[in-house]
């Protein structure tokens, strides 16, 4: 759906492309996975359906974005000509295929195999010695094919053909292994958060309700997996019953809250406090 010519749009209305080819696009997903969904609610085991973040709007609005990146403003007269070698096309070619690379770890390659990395040879001292607080350990040269033909480029050239900063760059080079692939990891949403459950008490989460009793449908459990506690009960009265019994336990257990209790509930089990209407 993207576009073949990029530089017909200019930057104030890439967004506006985006949200339109977003809205398309997500009317083909929802029509090619429509029986896909219904069978993932069916089958999913769980109280809640499942989310699918390769759907949801920012996401693909995102993907979209990308795919019409285009270079920025080069380099004007440096001594490697990059200019003249380079023409617009193959800038823009190059962006799109940093861009469409699917995954962290496959752009990084793509920036280790365009760059080398060597020893500093020579360093030039301004004022003292102490005024330098980065002394750089390597210097970096960049490159691109063009026919086959690995060409040297400057760093400016570079960085705006891929429409990208130093910072992506520097952690490629950061992971790199000793192979020269990256061998890193994505660091970006790893942190733990600080108020995060620990597992014991998620853990007694579970225990507390799998002690409710359960049972199947009569007549339709060939149709669906969920099972069916005491109508008397809700998840409110089961959190209220769950925090009594880890006050009143020696030692006491310091609860977690009612949205993570409700959480467990709805994305690991799949049940239900009413009866089913045919055997009501």
């Amino acid at each position: 759906m993207v576009t073949d010519n990029v530089d017909q749009y200019s930057d104030d209305e890439l967004d506006y492309v985006a949200e339109e080819m977003t809205e398309e696009d997500m009317e083909h997903s929802q029509q090619d996975s429509e029986g896909e969904c219904e069978d993932d609610n069916e089958e999913r085991g769980s109280r809640w359906k499942r989310a699918h973040p390769e759907r949801w709007k920012k996401n693909v609005s995102k993907r979209v974005r990308l795919s019409l990146k285009k270079p920025k403003m080069s380099c004007r007269d440096c001594r490697f000509k990059c200019r003249e070698t380079f023409s617009d096309d193959d800038r823009t070619l190059l962006c799109q295929t940093y861009h469409n690379l699917e995954g962290y770890n496959r752009k990084k390659d793509f920036l280790l195999a365009n760059i080398d990395i060597h020893t500093v040879k020579r360093k030039r001292l301004r004022y003292d010695a102490s005024y330098r607080k980065n002394k750089r350990d390597a210097s970096i040269t960049y490159y691109f094919n063009k026919n086959g033909v690995r060409t040297r480029v400057c760093k400016r050239f570079f960085t705006s053909s891929l429409a990208i900063g130093h910072s992506p760059i520097t952690e490629a080079i950061k992971g790199r292994g000793e192979a020269g692939h990256f061998a890193g990891i994505d660091g970006r949403g790893k942190h733990r958060p600080a108020n995060k459950s620990e597992d014991y008490q998620l853990n007694i989460v579970r225990k507390h309700i799998d002690k409710f009793p359960r049972t199947l449908s009569h007549f339709t459990r060939k149709d669906t997996k969920r099972e069916y506690l005491d109508s008397s009960l809700t998840i409110r009265k089961m959190y209220d019953l769950y925090r009594t019994e880890c006050t009143t336990s020696t030692p006491p257990v310091k609860p977690v809250s009612e949205a993570v209790y409700r959480n467990i509930f709805g994305k690991e089990y799949n049940l239900s406090f009413f009866k089913p209407k045919k055997d009501q």
